[in-house]
């Protein structure tokens, strides 16, 4: 009570408690980045109360030694889809392997979405991002992600643990806590399994159905991608038109010349390879994949705008 009074005093009604094992002060309609806390109108938020593992572990922050571990009260889960929603926000729909075909959904905030999106698809940034420089940074140090777990869910709050070992095999195995978006972004990373408490599985997961959204039909996606593909200025169009007439003429020699300069444009812009990408999957019919490319380049181009308007505003 003492922390709320001060922080309401300062100003500050956004700033998130969950650390200090308080209610997050976020408004219950959005999400927090730090302690991820679903929106009330999609998931009941239950009493606060941990399940699934001791109190005592769920306080740990730190390393802990993960023999006490037991996976016969763990479920495995991959990931299905990443999903953004103009109401939620975005969201990693786990599958659980139990058998119910259930999902576990866990909502993240952009650059954790980006992220993940971005390995899922193999794209590369241009300079390492935090979890690429967090895989690099344990590499490093002779560390591997091994797997990782959802453990416990407090309040509306999952809680993570990241196992770790290193090259060495008399190197003792331990576990870190972790936010669930920073732990599936490591997991995919080092193609480490997942995994969930069976308690947090029974009591969250749910079928698919529950969070099916009114698909969009084929016409509508084409729409959609020639208004996104329109807001863009695409320079390779000239180039590909080019190395379509020099294949038709069998100027191999210049075609190869062409091409190259336009993965040399792709590479540089990553907004651009996601209209190019996005345009194939069209033209192969393969529409949900065109329809999240869509998405992601929309994200993308948003943030790009937003910090422009900030550079001007500074200037």
């Amino acid at each position: 009570m003492a922390v709320m009074q001060l922080i309401q005093r300062s100003g500050s009604p956004s700033t998130c408690l969950s650390a200090a094992g308080s209610k997050c002060a976020l408004p219950t309609s959005r999400k927090c980045g730090r302690c991820e806390t679903f929106p009330r109108l999609y998931v009941p938020v239950p009493p606060r109360r941990s399940l699934s593992v001791k109190a005592a572990r769920n306080d740990k922050s730190g390393p802990s030694s993960s023999n006490d571990f037991n996976l016969a009260e763990y479920v495995e889960a991959k990931v299905e889809i990443v999903r953004h929603t103009k109401e939620y926000g975005h969201i990693i729909f786990l599958r659980l392997i139990d058998g119910k075909n259930q999902f576990l959904p866990v909502y993240i905030g952009d650059s954790e979405s980006n992220a993940l999106e971005m390995q899922l698809h193999q794209k590369q940034s241009a300079r390492p991002m935090t979890h690429d420089f967090m895989k690099l940074a344990l590499d490093t140090l002779g560390y591997r992600v091994t797997k990782v777990a959802v453990v416990a869910l407090v309040g509306n709050t999952y809680l993570a643990r990241v196992h770790l070992s290193g090259r060495d095999a008399s190197t003792k195995e331990v576990d870190i806590d972790a936010r669930p978006s920073d732990a599936i972004n490591l997991a995919v990373r080092y193609n480490a399994p997942m995994y969930v408490n069976k308690q947090v599985a029974d009591k969250m997961g749910s079928p698919a159905q529950q969070f099916a959204q009114s698909p969009e039909s084929h016409q509508e996606i084409q729409r959609s991608c020639r208004k996104a593909k329109q807001s863009y200025h695409d320079p390779t169009i000239v180039h590909r038109l080019n190395l379509q007439v020099a294949i038709a003429e069998e100027r191999y020699d210049d075609a190869c010349m062409i091409r190259d300069q336009v993965d040399k444009m792709l590479a540089s812009d990553r907004a651009l390879s996601l209209l190019v990408a996005m345009e194939s999957a069209l033209d192969d019919n393969r529409y949900e994949e065109a329809a999240r490319l869509r998405d992601f380049f929309l994200r993308m181009t948003s943030q790009q705008k937003a910090h422009a308007v900030e550079g001007l505003a500074e200037a």
